[in-house]
This record gives C-alpha cells, sequence and structure tokens, in this order.
C-alpha cells in the first residue's frame, strides 16, 4: 500500500482484482511515491478531518501546509442548497457553468466552484438535458487533472 500526500504523484487504477499503482507526476529517484485517501478538491480543513476520522493522522504534506497558512477561507453563502428546483438551481449557478479565466474573482481550482458545478450537474441530468449535462461533467473533470 501507498502512503497518503495530498500532493500526490500516483493514482490507483484496478486491473480486475490486481490494483495499479501508476505515477501521474515525475518521480525523482528516492522520492516516495504517494496517493491521496481523500478528495484533494476539498479545502484543507475538511481534508485532514477526514484523513483523522477514517485513518487516525493529520497530513502535514506541503499543500496542507500551504492552504492553512494562506488567507482564510471563502464563504460559501448560506448553507447547503436544496435540489427540490432544478431551475433555480441552474439560475444561481449560471455565472460558473462556463470555464473561468484568469479574470474571475474565483480562482479555477477553487473547491466551491466544483460543489456548485456538480449541483448544475444533477439538476441538468434532473432536467434529462444530457448534452448541458455532458459539458459541466466536463467542466469538473478539469479540476482533478
Amino acid at each position: 500500500m501507498a502512503n497518503h500526500s495530498c500532493d500526490y504523484n500516483c493514482a490507483g487504477v484496478f486491473d480486475g482484482m490486481k490494483l495499479q499503482l501508476r505515477t501521474i507526476k515525475d518521480v525523482k529517484e528516492g522520492e516516495e511515491c504517494t496517493i491521496s485517501y481523500v478528495d484533494v478538491i476539498n479545502p484543507a480543513k475538511e481534508r485532514q478531518a477526514k484523513l483523522e476520522e477514517e485513518y487516525h493522522f493529520t497530513c502535514k504534506c506541503v499543500k496542507c501546509v500551504e492552504e492553512i497558512n494562506a488567507s482564510g477561507p471563502v464563504d460559501d453563502g448560506s448553507g447547503e442548497l436544496e435540489l427540490q428546483d432544478c431551475a433555480k438551481v441552474l439560475q444561481l449557478c449560471g455565472p460558473y457553468l462556463k470555464p473561468m479565466d484568469s479574470s474571475s474573482s474565483i480562482p479555477v481550482n477553487h473547491y466551491l466552484l466544483v460543489r456548485v458545478r456538480h449541483r448544475a450537474l444533477i439538476a441538468y441530468m434532473d432536467l434529462q438535458e444530457w448534452e448541458k449535462a455532458a459539458e459541466i461533467g466536463q467542466l469538473i473533470t478539469e479540476h482533478y487533472r
């Protein structure tokens, strides 16, 4: 098994019953091969809480330390949004459903952007608007590259 890092350099891929470890970044000689045990799109405090709860350790990787020492978290508003009214969800998510550019006030890899897009994806699927759902799905995958 591989150790955890939020700034991981490998990914586990199943081939039937076998788990293969594949590098996703250049790994220098002597460097440890690591994977992430949690979703690295989430903020450091959420990642650390999950790691503490499930694996009983606190991550001290460079990514976590830098995020925690950076400016305070962005307020995501009034909390969770119920997905009862798909049209309302899409209206609220509208500005965030297109690729972001450098002039945006929200960083392109911000975890809240992923959450907004995920809610829009669910709304489009509920409305059976498959082409729009596919477009949003493609934007979401960009966060994980």
